[in-house]
């Protein structure tokens, strides 16, 4: 497979120019990829999908979900103004109102040759996508997975993620982000933001057809934005303090006061009292003592 010999150098330029993204190619080989040359390389007479390794602008295909942190608001802008896109995890601080977009591959290696005009065994049909992303949803880290079926060749699945370290933020959608960009398509074409976690029919050359011809000149690339908002947390509510009993005060008494004086003393009293007690009694024993004599 020859890659500028098929496309021809204006119109590989263009691919990769909308894919790139500027990171040093892998040299490690795989023994489950097809390993890119320059000057050709075998792959398939049927589809497969994202399977080559060391594609200049790409590198390694199998890695076909990645993410970046936007810095011009334009997630189809992949000139110097954007950094480069993050393989696996990118760490980020994760302000509110910062955006990151997500980058989706997709080719079938299969060779030009066998696409007969459409009815060749290069052929992919029933060709989806399923691009899912925790959108709405509050957390310190995401996951954004791209899952590629078709009915005549194998499932693939790759993810990338955004790490806010200790920052608790929502993840939304940016509204009118969501791209998707083939050679034949003539440029960027827009998509429905309900994608998002449904099936996407794809097709090249003919957009959303669900068949895609094989080779270079009919990859995709579907971009989409989020962006975070930080969650502020929510205070402690402080306590009512129990109040404090308001202790009984013990009751205070006047200090006794010093009788007035009426008359004799207590002694006195006494005394008057035991005269008259006796007197009674002397009185009434005789008083008794003559009743007795009378009878």
């Amino acid at each position: 497979m020859k890659l500028f010999r098929k496309l021809g150098l204006a119109t590989a330029a263009l691919v990769l120019s909308v894919t790139s993204l500027t990171i040093a190619l892998s040299g490690t080989a795989f023994a489950d990829c097809f390993q890119y040359n320059q000057n050709g390389f075998t792959t398939s007479a049927t589809p497969i999908f994202n399977n080559i390794c060391g594609v200049p602008g790409i590198g390694n295909e199998s890695n076909f979900v990645r993410i970046r942190k936007d810095l011009t608001g334009d997630d189809t802008d992949n000139s110097t103004n954007n950094p480069s896109y993050t393989i696996g995890t990118l760490t980020s601080h994760c302000v509110t109102g910062t955006k990151y977009d997500i980058w989706n591959y997709l080719h079938n290696n299969a060779y030009s040759q066998d696409n007969n005009n459409g009815s060749g065994s290069a052929v992919a049909y029933g060709v989806n996508s399923l691009l899912t992303a925790p959108i709405n949803t509050q957390g310190t880290s995401f996951n954004f997975t791209d899952t590629v079926s078709a009915t005549n060749a194998a499932t693939v699945t790759d993810n990338a993620g955004l790490n806010c370290g200790s920052n608790k933020v929502t993840l939304t959608l940016v509204p009118n982000t969501i791209h998707i960009y083939s050679t034949p398509y003539g440029g960027w074409k827009n998509l429905s933001d309900t994608i998002l976690n449904h099936p996407l029919t794809m097709g090249s050359p003919v957009m959303g057809s669900g068949i895609m011809w094989g080779c270079w000149n009919y990859r995709m690339v579907v971009v989409y934005q989020v962006t975070v908002t930080a969650v502020t947390p929510t205070p402690t509510p402080t306590p009512t303090p129990t109040p404090t009993p308001t202790p009984t005060p013990t009751p205070t008494y006047p200090a006794p006061t010093q009788l007035v004086n009426t008359g004799p003393g207590t002694t006195g009293i006494v005394v008057a009292f035991a005269v008259f007690t006796i007197a009674g009694a002397v009185l009434h024993r005789r008083y008794l003592g003559r009743r007795y004599r009378k009878d």
